[in-house]
């Protein structure tokens, strides 16, 4: 869910948002605003960032908590407020070029300490999982190793 800040991220989700049922209703379903889509991601981001809050810190795991705290705010704020503006301009039916240069502002404002971020997090939780013995399918490799 924090990766909605990488590349097109959730622009997918903006352009092409997601069917809701018809209250009373159960065979008639409408599109969602983006501004409920963007809420509901909110929710789901701030409820597991009081999960994450709640975790214990030892030496080994703080620096990764730490992290993943700051990256969990990070992206939290952006989508409070540019994300929750960008879905505002897609409900009110804002001209295309206006949607594209906002969601690109907010790639070119916050995608480099994103990044920087994640990739610290990444890195930080690999370490962990090779002290820890722990299995962790890191995601699909795209290119051949170096």
């Amino acid at each position: 869910m924090l990766n909605g800040i990488s590349n097109d991220g959730t622009m997918p989700e903006l352009t092409y948002p997601s069917a809701k049922m018809v209250d009373g209703n159960k065979d008639k379903t409408v599109v969602m605003k983006r501004k409920e889509m963007m809420d509901q991601k909110i929710l789901f981001l701030e409820q597991n960032f009081e999960k994450l809050q709640d975790l214990k810190e030892t030496p080994q795991t703080k620096e990764m908590l730490q992290t993943a705290i700051a990256l969990n705010k990070y992206v939290i704020a952006i989508y409070k407020n540019e994300y929750q503006q960008l879905a505002k301009l897609y409900d009110d039916g804002a001209p295309a070029t206006q949607i594209k240069a906002m969601a690109q502002s907010i790639h070119d404002n916050y995608y480099t300490t994103y990044e920087t971020l994640f990739n610290k997090l990444i890195s930080t939780g690999k370490a962990y999982a090779a002290q820890n013995n722990i299995e962790v399918n890191w995601g699909i490799q795209t290119s051949p190793s170096k």
